[in-house]
């Protein structure tokens, strides 16, 4: 992994803020994305005492916001040559309902939209490593998930914190699977990965 240039979201805490130590410490560049500043300068200085390395940038981003997530895109395509390794860790999980800043529910928002948009804003980054490496952290409860085109959001029926989070994660396997195959016979790969049972600060 050395000097592999690595993007990491929802790198603040958890699950993503092991894999962003794991890679320092293994000597790849890290950018973590982060959406609040002091979270996630508390986490690069841990983690930067702990892994031994300098090489972590940290850029902020809400990704419930489309328009966010657009402008990290862009600043990464700008700041980085190649992206060597894509990880769409950052999730969240509502027991209200509740919609981002461009009336989109947020479950939805930041468990699928953003791993989706972000992921194609930056696949000629990605394939101008020579082995790309896509990651969507998912979850078992996929098996859980129903996808209903005309009430995806909640919008207009009672709301489900559990099965609106268990729709984006089957939403981002769906989403895997089909990129997967477009990708064949190119230098990059797309996976989802259920971590197991982790204490995060998820549902905060």
């Amino acid at each position: 992994m050395k000097d592999k240039i690595c993007i990491v979201t929802g790198a603040s805490n958890g699950i993503g803020k092991e894999i962003a130590r794991q890679l320092a410490a293994k000597g790849a560049r890290v950018v973590m994305v982060c959406r609040n500043e002091q979270r996630g300068m508390a986490a690069k200085n841990e983690i930067v005492k702990s892994s031994g390395s300098d090489k972590i940038d940290l850029l902020l981003a809400d990704l419930s916001s489309l328009n966010q997530v657009r402008r990290l895109a862009q600043t990464i395509a700008e700041c980085y040559p190649r992206i060597d390794v894509l990880i769409n860790n950052a999730g969240n999980f509502y027991l209200k309902k509740q919609f981002s800043e461009e009336g989109i529910e947020r479950t939805f928002a930041i468990n699928y939209l953003a791993p989706f948009y972000l992921t194609n804003l930056l696949l000629d980054k990605l394939h101008l490593a020579p082995q790309g490496r896509i990651l969507i952290i998912s979850s078992r409860n996929q098996a859980m998930g129903k996808i209903d085109l005309e009430h995806y959001d909640f919008r207009n029926r009672i709301y489900n914190g559990l099965q609106a989070y268990s729709n984006s994660k089957l939403m981002t396997i769906i989403f895997t699977k089909e990129l997967a195959k477009r990708l064949q016979g190119t230098n990059l790969t797309i996976n989802a990965i259920h971590p197991g049972d982790v204490v995060t600060n998820i549902g905060m």
